[in-house]
């Protein structure tokens, strides 16, 4: 998943990083970073990233 490009209406992301929520009410959560094709900076939970972005096959 980790350098792996994603898609989501239309627009492609890169996931940067997997980090883990230590925030009350979702500690132990899994939070994806991404960034969009301008360089924006992302985050969501993992749950929400895996049900809204779909994987670009490369090749």
């Amino acid at each position: 998943m980790l350098g792996d490009r994603y898609k989501h209406k239309g627009n492609f992301f890169e996931v940067l990083h997997i980090a883990y929520s230590k925030v009350p009410f979702h500690r132990g959560e899994n939070i994806v970073v991404y960034r969009d094709e301008d360089g924006q900076v992302f985050a969501r939970f993992l749950e929400e990233f895996k049900s809204k972005f779909e994987p670009v096959r490369e090749g």
